[in-house]
């Protein structure tokens, strides 16, 4: 029954992980979907059909920027009981909108203290989290590189060379003639790659297999919430993605050319690249590069 939707929802974990903000928006759309609805008879899944999700989202008349938010929420409220019952959620097969050059906002992603780098690490070392030796690679591979969650979970072994790695990043791919990046391997990142299984053509087959299923990066933000990482509304999320925005903090910090960053984290203009670069003040310099960290709890495994 729709009128069930709401309640399996709010109890989930993805929900209660959601900024205080994210959680009055999502239930503010619910409520308005819920009362239309209500409205037009709509009582169980198999009556809301994708047409029925398009014709609200329509009703609304708002720009494709907004379209695409309550589209997305409204996906998300139905995941849980449309997995919980094996059902087709009606909102996956709603497409977005395009969004209009200069409609779209980027979303910030603060930068992780030293600190904090070092208790992910731990707490991901310690942990009981599914494919855990996969996920601690991750976030070493993300802080040795600066690549994003989705390059780092589809890197492939034959994008790994004898001193670098080659590879198109999804973001970009488009935008660049899939112009490839070549990231130089630092003796500690080598280190992590030959410590890595070769189960099949990816470096990180866990977390490829599981991309693109229910809440893939879940696991990392139970991690934060355990250690009381948040984010900030002044410096940004706190996420995966942090990891990149503190490898081009700190590679900025310590002269690094912004125009030639910005060629190897995958960025399309250098104003993409001086996006991330915010509270380099806040991070303790004495650890410069991040890799002398990584290799430091290394060696103590």
């Amino acid at each position: 029954m729709i009128s069930s939707v709401w309640e399996e929802h709010a109890e989930s974990e993805k929900y209660q992980l959601l900024e205080i903000s994210s959680k009055l928006t999502r239930e503010q759309t619910w409520k308005t979907f819920s009362a239309w609805a209500k409205s037009r008879n709509l009582k169980t899944l198999e009556s809301l059909t994708p047409s029925e999700c398009l014709a609200f989202l329509d009703s609304r008349g708002t720009k494709n920027k907004t379209y695409n938010n309550r589209r997305n929420d409204l996906r998300q409220t139905f995941m849980s009981i449309c997995f919980a019952h094996q059902k087709p959620n009606p909102f996956d097969a709603v497409p977005q909108k395009t969004i209009l050059r200069g409609e779209k906002k980027s979303e910030k992603y603060r930068a992780f203290t030293q600190t904090e780098i070092k208790n992910i690490l731990e707490a991901v070392a310690a942990s009981n989290m599914r494919d855990r030796s996969e996920w601690l690679a991750a976030c070493q591979i993300a802080l040795q590189t600066g690549l994003r969650f989705k390059d780092v979970a589809f890197l492939q072994w034959d994008s790994v060379r004898a001193d670098c790695l080659e590879l198109v990043p999804f973001k970009t791919a488009n935008r660049t003639d899939r112009k490839a990046v070549l990231i130089k391997k630092t003796p500690c990142l080598k280190k992590i790659l030959a410590s890595l299984p070769h189960k099949n053509e990816f470096v990180l087959p866990g977390l490829a297999a599981a991309y693109n299923v229910h809440n893939s990066s879940l696991p990392f933000m139970r991690i934060l919430k355990a250690l009381g990482i948040k984010s900030n509304p002044q410096e940004g999320k706190a996420g995966f993605h942090s990891f990149r925005t503190t490898v081009v903090t700190l590679a900025d910090r310590a002269g690094v050319d912004l125009k030639e960053l910005g060629g190897v984290l995958g960025h399309s203009s250098e104003g993409q690249t001086q996006h991330y670069n915010r509270n380099a003040s806040k991070i303790d310099l004495s650890f410069l590069p991040a890799t002398k960290l990584v290799a430091d709890l290394s060696k103590k495994r």
